[in-house]
């Protein structure tokens, strides 16, 4: 220990160290001469050891991706994939929309100027499907 340490040990009255020992000696006025919680915080921060409350384990933070399957709005089986290429002549995005089920073939081809993310595809996609009547 270390000299702040020694110093604040010798001062320590002997009721603070014992608590339990000396409510069964003693009466009930005396067990009254609680000391406070500022000096509990003192105490922690000079004495070796692991007084106080245990740490909270940290709770982990999952982040959700985006999805690259999606479902199909004709058969309902999350089929659906989304593959895009660059038009070398328009210089458009092209997007190709299909569903892998082989007893649906849904398939619808999709250009804009600029990329865009496949989740704002699929549902551009969707919307017409709904808007065409299915």
């Amino acid at each position: 220990m270390d000299r702040k340490q020694q110093v604040l040990v010798k001062h320590l009255p002997f009721w603070c160290l014992c608590r339990k020992k000396r409510h069964d000696a003693i009466g009930e006025a005396e067990f009254d001469r609680v000391p406070t919680t500022n000096f509990y915080l003192a105490l922690r921060q000079v004495l070796p050891g692991k007084m106080g409350r245990r740490r909270r384990k940290a709770l982990r933070v999952v982040k959700r991706s985006l999805p690259k399957v999606f479902a199909c709005p004709r058969c309902g089986m999350l089929t659906v994939r989304i593959t895009s290429h660059e038009d070398e002549t328009s210089q458009d995005t092209v997007y190709m929309v299909a569903c892998g089920n082989t007893g649906c073939g849904l398939r619808r081809e999709l250009r804009y100027p600029t990329r865009r993310a496949e989740i704002d595809v699929y549902n551009t996609f969707v919307d017409d499907f709904a808007r065409a009547g299915g």
